[in-house]
């Protein structure tokens, strides 16, 4: 029986700030990243500039807070999760709840 072969992983690219890239159009400028995880969460956001600023959080409550504030702080009007599992449902109820008040 043969062995499957592994698949390499892509490595993450590191925080910070991303050049604008001459690709593809941008339909919504303002809308953020995130790559929701079960103990680190990968933010994304536009730059006034048209680049892009990455930075990690981590999941717990005072980091969903860090994690609105920056989001309000970039004008950010929406946002796009991806999610393995149901960690999205955490983030998404704290952030409906505290954006409502």
């Amino acid at each position: 029986m043969k062995r499957s072969k592994r698949c390499k992983r892509a490595k993450n690219p590191a925080p910070g700030k991303q050049p604008a890239d001459a690709g593809l159009g941008k339909i919504r400028p303002l809308v953020a990243g995130i790559d929701v995880g079960s103990e680190q969460h990968f933010v994304c956001v536009p730059t006034s500039d048209g680049g892009t600023e990455m930075r990690v959080f981590g999941s717990t409550t005072p980091d969903l807070q860090a994690i609105l504030e920056w989001l309000q702080q970039s004008h950010v009007e929406s946002v796009a999760m991806e999610s393995t599992g149901v960690y999205w449902n955490r983030c998404m109820s704290y952030w409906q709840v505290a954006v409502s008040r």
